[in-house]
């Protein structure tokens, strides 16, 4: 029992779940060994979204963490009447706008919709996302190839953007597009129409359509043209149609509808 040099701990015994382990070394979160009374599970990681979170607590629904794979959310709570049920199941369909900054060269739809996929994977989102732009393409639109739900629509810190597809396209949102997938504020880009406003690529009407051909960004393949962005700010057409020109080397994020 006499500690030595190099070691933290010395308990006379050989019990590796207590407080002080085999190695003498002291027992914490992470070191694979689950201390018994203290710890429900220790996978010996730092990830917080599989089946043993990070404070060695085994995952459960309502603890605030969405296990990928498992569920659709987690909103900390047990109340089953907002958008995240009592199974971590979603009630509503998540919409964001990205952290991150684009030109309109985002590589076509599927570029985008995989820029969007990416942001829900760091955030934690489950489901699969599609980007709110338009193209000339057949199907280029979100009035062609989202899903339009019977669902509200909500941002990530649970505040409602919409009641359901209906609502959402009728030309005044509940709440702006103005939390990324982060759950921080909408970034700002260099869009210069005027510069130093929060906008977003959409090139998107209000009801879903595209609002002119000329306005994509050669269908979101090209830094060349100008193009249509929305305003993340304002609850009114604005939000999707606010001003148009200027350059498709600008940059701005863009939003993202769970499907």
């Amino acid at each position: 029992m006499i500690k030595q040099m190099g070691e933290e701990c010395d308990d006379g015994n050989m019990a590796d779940t207590d407080a002080c382990l085999n190695s003498c070394k002291n027992a914490k979160c992470g070191d694979t060994i689950v201390q018994m009374g203290v710890e429900e599970c220790d996978d010996g990681n730092m990830v917080d979204t599989d089946m043993c979170i990070n404070t060695c607590k085994t995952a459960k629904c309502g603890d605030g963490k969405v296990q990928m794979g498992v569920e659709q959310c987690d909103d900390g709570n047990m109340v089953d009447n907002d958008a995240c049920s009592n199974t971590c199941k979603s009630a509503a369909k998540i919409v964001f706008v990205t952290s991150t900054l684009q030109t309109g060269n985002m590589g076509g739809l599927a570029g985008a919709d995989a820029i969007c996929a990416a942001r829900a994977t760091a955030g934690g989102l489950a489901g699969t996302y599609k980007a709110w732009l338009s193209t000339d393409q057949v199907n280029g639109t979100p009035a062609t190839r989202f899903t339009q739900a019977a669902v509200p629509y909500v941002k990530v810190n649970g505040v409602k953007v919409a009641n359901n597809w209906a609502d959402l396209i009728d030309g005044t949102l509940l709440s702006p597009i103005d939390v990324t997938e982060l759950n921080g504020p909408a970034p700002q880009g260099n869009v210069g129409c005027p510069q130093g406003n929060p906008t977003v690529w959409t090139a998107t009407n209000a009801n879903g359509t595209l609002s002119n051909a000329l306005s994509t960004c050669t269908n979101w393949t090209s830094t060349n043209n100008g193009s249509l962005w929305g305003r993340t700010t304002v609850t009114d057409t604005g939000w999707t149609a606010w001003c148009s020109g200027g350059t498709c080397s600008w940059t701005a994020p863009i939003y993202c509808f769970q499907q």
